[in-house]
């Protein structure tokens, strides 16, 4: 299984090394925030196969539902405190993510939890409001712009300190968004 095998809808290998340059271009986006994530705890939460293992230099721990990948564990960021008693983490990735949760709010107080005071970034990618991919997937619960995520993310208690929309692939737009915790 490649890591990337979920991904039914890139079925060419050229739609394929389109996600796996999408991949690095998050990774080297997400590590601009540090001056390096060696010796970092990394949680990568609804992980799939765990795409991102392969650029953290630091100690990554993955959860997913349904996890595809070996080092990715059943679960929720609800349970993270059960699988990773006592751990806080320096960066925690909702990559594609948020959108399919019940209660997207209820992650990120999750998250906050978990993050280590002053120095943790939280990373998110969602799919932007306005993009036609959007409204396809059915398993898309919440639809995002800068506004309903930048309040989101303030009540539940982060510091948003970047956002952008952006498009690395036809039609898909997204709207990233890096916040800390202070």
């Amino acid at each position: 299984m490649t890591d990337i095998a979920h991904r039914r809808h890139f079925a060419t290998p050229e739609e394929l090394d389109k996600v796996r340059r999408y991949q690095e271009i998050t990774w080297h986006y997400i590590e601009s925030f540090f001056d390096n994530t060696q010796g970092k705890d990394v949680l990568d939460v609804g992980a799939s196969e765990g795409w991102l293992k392969k650029f953290v230099r630091g100690n990554y721990c993955a959860i997913d539902i349904s996890p595809l990948g070996d080092y990715v564990l059943p679960g929720t960021i609800l349970q993270v405190g059960n699988l990773f008693p006592d751990k806080r983490f320096d960066l925690i990735v909702y990559e594609h993510v948020l959108e399919h949760v019940d209660s997207p709010l209820e992650n990120l107080y999750a998250a906050f939890q978990i993050m280590k005071p002053l120095t943790s970034f939280l990373f998110i990618a969602v799919p932007y409001v306005t993009a036609p991919w959007a409204w396809e997937e059915t398993t898309h619960l919440h639809l995002f712009n800068e506004v309903n995520l930048l309040k989101m993310l303030i009540k539940a208690g982060f510091t948003p300190i970047e956002w952008l929309t952006l498009s690395l692939r036809k039609d898909a737009v997204e709207l990233w968004m890096v916040s800390k915790k202070l």
